[in-house]
């Protein structure tokens, strides 16, 4: 099984999963059988450079010629974009909380409840981004989810998530700064 095959394939069978595509499904999308599907997320073929270029098209990937110097500047980049990135998570979050505040101060002008909002929404993104783990930015983020969903349907949750999302807000407000370790230390036994 060649190398090349091989890293294509898995990285092909990513993206498929990635998506939520059976091979069933990615080859209804291409036309070509289910088994060439599996066959070239195993490595087992060498697909042509045309079959594996519209293959990487439907996936959202591009196939790149990258100069071997410039390779771990690459996928160091490509791991970052796919990394769980907690300010992406805070700037979606505040986006989402941003949206539903002008919504709501467009449909209810007297409520209080669209001014506490864009004044959390902009609490959170002066103090998130640099200071919150991945687990709380996934927190806020399914909580905007929860506000803007309760406030499109009118619930009367509303009033209840953004008390939790004031508390998220005092949590971040009042904890210490992160420990900082230094990068390394020196050895007393020199």
């Amino acid at each position: 099984m060649p190398y090349q095959a091989d890293s294509f394939g898995e990285a092909l069978r990513k993206a498929r999963l990635q998506k939520g595509w059976s091979q069933r499904d990615l080859s209804r999308l291409v036309g070509m059988p289910q088994a060439q599907i599996s066959k070239i997320e195993s490595g087992a073929v060498d697909p042509r450079l045309t079959t594996l270029v519209q293959l990487a098209r439907l996936l959202d990937l591009e196939p790149v010629l990258t100069p071997r110097a410039a390779l771990p500047a690459v996928q160091a980049i490509v791991r970052e974009a796919a990394a769980d990135d907690p300010a992406r998570a805070v700037r979606e979050a505040a986006n989402i909380l941003s949206a539903t505040a002008d919504r709501l101060q467009r449909a209810r002008p007297g409520d209080a409840s669209a001014g506490r909002l864009m004044s959390l929404s902009s609490d959170l993104a002066v103090l998130a981004p640099h200071s919150m783990a991945p687990a709380a930015a996934s927190q806020l983020l399914q909580l905007a989810r929860d506000i803007q969903a309760a406030a499109d349907d009118g619930s009367s949750r509303l009033e209840r998530s953004i008390g939790r999302l004031a508390d998220l807000r005092n949590t971040l407000a009042h904890r210490g700064p992160r420990e900082t370790r230094p990068a390394y230390t020196l050895d007393d036994e020199d």
